[in-house]
Order: structure tokens, then C-alpha cells, then sequence
């Protein structure tokens, strides 16, 4: 009857994914952000975990070409945690844009919170492909710690997420030292935009 695991940090692999996934059906929330030796063929055993709305897997360095379209095949996801993954080099290719591969979430209508944090392939460009999700409340963009050539979120991205920005309640743009003031001008049309975090944003005025 368990509904949540947090397994963040353990020696979780592909055969412990499915022995997790066979045993856990009615599991809600799953944690397993920081794996050793998750692979592409590990994430597939979540796809039949109807009941699944909550799924972080930051920090797998091991997914393959293609794992984002594994995603997508999981439409009761509310919550997604994906940061620390370099999404940019996790695919090769045609589809080693940061677009083609984000593109995938779309067919996730119901996402309401996404963190993509620390993602050092993540643009203003790749912010397109979120405009489909329009029940998000929740965008986390934070940059990691380091120099400014570590994010290349200017700002000017925000208004590509269209019909998205009128539904967003928070935004964290934390560390995204190459925001401007003209790139957040894309949130004006952000009517229900409640909390809007900037620290360390060093080139705001």
C-alpha cells in the first residue's frame, strides 16, 4: 500500500526499478534523484505505474538518448524534478537540441510543477516547448553556482511560454546571472505570478 519512496542517493539500478515498479503499483511519488546505475531501460518500468503524479530523477547521468520521450508516456505526472541532468548532452544527434527534447513534456497536460534547475544545456530557446503545458503553477530555472557562462537564460525565453504565463503562480530564476531587465519583460503578461525569486541575478538593475 505504499504511495511515496524517497530512494535519493541509494544504489538504485535498472532490475531494483523494476522490482520497484512490480511490487509498488499504487506508488504516487518516487524519488530517485542521484542513482548510480539508472539507465533508459530503468525509467521504462515506470511507465505502467498508473497512479504515479510525483517522479524526480535529477542527477542520472546514465540516461541515454531518447529518456525523455519515456516521460511522456506517463500523463498522470503533476510533478517532475529534473535538474542537474545536463539535458543538452544526454541526447546525440538530430536530437541533441535542448528544444527537441523538451518538446516531450507536452504530452504531459497535467504538469503543475517542473524543476529543470542546474541544467547547463537549457536556454531561452528550449522555453518554447514548455507553452504547451498550460496547468503549470510552478517553474523553477534555477542556475547553479558558478560563473555566468554556467546559464544561458537571458530572460528573453519567458515570453515563449505563451498561454502558460497566465497560470504561472512561481518562477525561480535564482543564479540566471545573464537575466536582464529587458529579458524579464517577458512576464508582464504573468497576471497571477505570485512569487518571483532573482537572487544572485547579477545583471538586474
Amino acid at each position: 500500500n505504499l504511495t511515496a519512496l524517497n530512494v535519493c542517493e541509494c544504489a538504485v539500478n535498472d532490475h531494483v526499478v523494476e522490482k520497484l515498479a512490480y511490487a509498488l503499483t499504487r506508488l504516487q511519488s518516487l524519488d530517485i534523484t542521484w542513482p548510480t546505475q539508472l539507465s533508459t531501460s530503468g525509467l521504462e518500468h515506470l511507465t505502467g505505474l498508473a497512479s504515479l503524479t510525483e517522479l524526480a530523477v535529477g542527477g542520472c547521468y546514465n540516461l541515454e538518448a531518447g529518456w525523455m520521450k519515456i516521460l511522456s508516456r506517463m500523463p498522470s505526472l503533476t510533478k517532475l524534478h529534473l535538474h542537474e541532468l545536463d539535458i543538452d548532452e544526454s541526447f546525440e544527434g538530430e536530437s541533441a537540441s535542448t528544444d527537441a527534447q523538451l518538446a516531450s513534456l507536452g504530452a504531459l497536460p497535467s504538469l503543475n510543477f517542473i524543476d529543470l534547475s542546474c541544467n547547463l544545456g537549457l536556454s531561452d530557446t528550449g522555453l518554447a516547448s514548455l507553452s504547451k503545458l498550460t496547468s503549470l503553477r510552478d517553474l523553477d530555472l534555477a542556475c547553479s553556482f558558478g560563473s555566468d557562462m554556467d546559464c544561458h537564460l537571458n530572460g528573453y525565453g519567458l515570453s515563449q511560454l505563451g498561454p502558460v504565463l497566465a497560470g504561472l503562480q512561481r518562477i525561480d530564476l535564482s543564479r540566471c546571472m545573464q537575466i536582464t531587465d529587458a529579458g524579464l519583460a517577458g512576464l508582464a503578461s504573468a497576471s497571477s505570478l505570485r512569487w518571483l525569486l532573482l537572487n544572485h541575478c547579477s545583471q538586474l538593475s
